[in-house]
């Protein structure tokens, strides 16, 4: 979703943009966010393709939406005489589409509450992704481990108890021990207290 909103970003802010990608990943509602936003500007677009299907398709989604009198499908011959002798019918409440300055002011408002809320959405949805990713390595990672240490248990069960935050703030600082970024205690009370802390 955040490719789909940094795609219509580039469309407006870039002299060319490039949407790629496979079947199903949303290009052709990627490029109706696009035209949506030309239209709301007041300006109209042109939307071309090397075959009939891509543009069949921008048709299709606007006939769904009820707005496809605002396209004229051309291109071929036969495809400009279809048009002129069979155009769409303007709805006759179209007028009646236009929202006064309040309303606007308050749709402006709705829209930027409901875009933020999104941008948060697809923040955490790429963290998420990283996340899945890590964990999928660390997966490897322990398969790996059991491999090379003939180890055939999926699971490891601790002697006792203990939280993960505690856990973590240990591996934490075993790992600053093993890299050198702590100083080692010095001390005899110190050095009881630490081997007490790891035992």
């Amino acid at each position: 979703m955040r490719a789909r909103e940094k795609a219509v970003s580039n469309a407006f802010e870039k002299q060319i943009s490039v949407i790629q990608g496979p079947p199903g990943t949303g290009k052709t509602q990627t490029i109706l966010n696009i035209i949506a936003n030309i239209l709301i500007q007041g300006k109209t677009v042109i939307v071309v393709s090397n075959n009939n299907s891509a543009t069949a398709n921008v048709l299709e989604k606007l006939e769904k939406y009820g707005m496809e009198f605002i396209v004229a499908a051309l291109g071929r011959r036969e495809n400009k005489e279809v048009f002129i002798h069979n155009q769409p019918v303007v709805p006759e409440n179209l007028l009646s589409w236009r929202l006064s300055l309040g309303d606007k002011a308050n749709r402006y408002r709705e829209n930027n509450a409901i875009l933020s809320k999104l941008q948060e959405v697809f923040q955490f949805q790429e963290e998420l992704a990283v996340i899945k990713q890590e964990l999928k390595a660390i997966g490897l990672e322990w398969e790996h481990f059991k491999q090379v240490n003939s180890l055939e248990e999926d699971s490891y069960e601790p002697k006792c108890r203990m939280k993960s935050k505690r856990l973590m703030k240990l591996w934490l600082q075993y790992q600053a021990y093993a890299e050198g970024d702590m100083m080692v205690a010095s001390g005899e009370v110190r050095k009881l207290k630490d081997r007490i802390k790891w035992a």
